[in-house]
């Protein structure tokens, strides 16, 4: 893997990659984990795919949130409103707000005794050493963990801040006009603020926070600078998870995913990123307690520093971590089930909907989607696809952003995700989406597979409806119980 041999000159060479002997001056302080861009790993779902011959991009709601966004926000949070309403983040106890007051993401501390991230004493680039030092460490613990070994030495390029974002500018730069029909459904339902434009949500959170990424394409992991603290460690884990996969499973498959039906894009993003997610966290496991202490430091300073940056309304937060969250609970499942085995065989019949992300027991079964009829469009449409279980759990955090306090949970000592509760009952869905003038059109049908998941799935989206206002909802002409709603922001 590595090799140091003889006429290679000062410093370590890896995947063709050189390394300095020498580290820079400092390692940027905000690096969370990342939702990979389009063209990278994991990123968009069907909706980072190809449009259809209509012109038409088929994708799922939560998948089309994620070609929006760039950058997983993940680290201690609390919600806080920019208006309207007490908050006392102190506490930990939260207020909800009205649909003139967004809420949003913003950190705050655990309970950590004696951890103070503001302390000028508590410096994790104290801890850093060289790429070179650790990086071969790094290689092998992913080969154990994944239990596979690479078949080519993994390509990591090291690049100065400023490379690094010309660089990563490079790899996301794409069809501005697709990740705008990717944003007309969340800003429809409120996911996305309605005056928000996609792109601009893309660019300013890709260059706050990505301290690394793989491409498929080029088979690159690109990493920002050459000094690796422990939390810095996390992130290559996870990152070197992807380019291992690669050699074995084609992680660009999304792209052809996109013209499927179902949410088979969704599924396999979330196969992919939680089978990262799996591996990084046994690695955060295994930190000595005080790399645990000096990671904790860097995480919440860094979601701490980043807190003034453009605000991330909530919904739009949580859906962008769910193929991370529930992807991880779904690969726990597999390898209590039967290994890193399993795993391997479910990258040969990924989800086919969020339901089985959602529950693992779902995926065993391959219970199948109920079929539904796709809803019309008043206008030409810019979106289509499957309505799924993902789907309407983010219409609950829209409707009372209070319920994200019940569905964080601590995956890992360093780094914890988000993940949502599987939905009894839920059948299948189908959206549409269109502009109508300044406004953001969609129009979904949800159904239940039995009476009372009919039920269930007709109250999430009254409730949703009540707390956005302006939506029109009526009962389904079918035979499956649901609803038909329709809403322009």
């Amino acid at each position: 893997m590595v090799d140091t041999g003889p006429g290679r000159g000062e410093g370590l060479s890896v995947g063709g990659a050189r390394y300095p002997s020498g580290p820079p001056e400092h390692w940027p302080s905000w690096v969370p984990p990342l939702a990979p861009a389009p063209g990278s790993v994991g990123a968009g779902g069907p909706a980072g795919g190809p449009p259809d011959q209509g012109g038409r991009r088929s994708a799922g709601i939560v998948a089309g949130v994620a070609v929006v966004a760039l950058l997983l926000v993940v680290g201690a949070v609390a919600l806080a409103t920019s208006g309207g309403g007490e908050d006392d983040t102190a506490s930990g106890t939260t207020s909800t707000s009205s649909a003139s007051s967004p809420t949003t993401l913003v950190p705050t501390l655990p309970s950590v005794p004696g951890l103070d991230p503001n302390d000028p004493g508590l410096d994790p680039s104290d801890d850093a050493r060289p790429l070179e030092e650790v990086l071969p460490g790094l290689v092998d613990f992913v080969e154990q963990t994944r239990g596979r070994e690479f078949r080519t030495e993994p390509v990591v390029e090291p690049l100065p801040e400023a490379e690094f974002v010309e660089r990563f500018r490079s790899v996301v730069a794409g069809d501005e006009q697709a990740v705008r029909d990717a944003g007309v459904a969340p800003r429809a339902l409120g996911i996305l603020d309605p005056d928000s434009d996609p792109v601009a949500v893309q660019d300013d959170l890709g260059e706050q926070g990505v301290a690394g990424f793989y491409d498929p394409e080029t088979e690159e992991l690109v990493v920002r600078g050459d000094q690796i603290t422990p939390y810095v460690e996390t992130i290559i884990v996870h990152e070197l998870t992807h380019a291992l996969d690669d050699q074995y499973v084609d992680l660009e498959r999304p792209e052809a995913l996109a013209e499927r039906p179902d949410e088979s894009g969704f599924g396999f993003l979330a196969l992919t990123e939680g089978t990262a997610r799996h591996v990084q966290v046994a690695y955060e496991d295994q930190l000595s307690p005080d790399d645990v202490l000096s990671a904790q430091i860097e995480s919440l300073s860094s979601q701490l520093g980043g807190s003034s940056a453009t605000p991330l309304p909530l919904p739009f937060s949580v859906a962008t971590q769910l193929p991370y969250g529930n992807g991880e609970v779904l690969v726990d499942a597999l390898v209590d089930q039967g290994g890193m085995g399993a795993v391997d065989a479910a990258y040969e019949a990924p989800p086919t909907t969020s339901e089985q992300v959602l529950d693992p027991a779902a995926y065993a079964a391959q219970e199948p989607a109920v079929a539904v009829s796709a809803p019309s469009a008043d206008g030409p449409v810019v979106g289509e696809g499957a309505f799924g279980a993902v789907d309407l759990r983010i219409l609950q955090v829209v409707a009372d952003p209070s319920i994200v306090t019940d569905l964080l949970e601590q995956t890992g000592p360093v780094s914890p995700t988000v993940a949502v509760d599987p939905l009894d009952g839920f059948g299948g869905g189908r959206y549409v989406s269109w502009e109508q003038g300044d406004e953001a059109c969609i129009r979904f049908t949800a159904v239940g597979d039995s009476g009372p998941g009919a039920a269930q799935v007709t109250e999430i989206v009254q409730g949703w409806a009540a707390a956005v206002g302006g939506a029109d909802v009526v009962p389904t002409g079918g035979g499956a119980g649901g609803v038909t709603a329709t809403r322009c922001a």
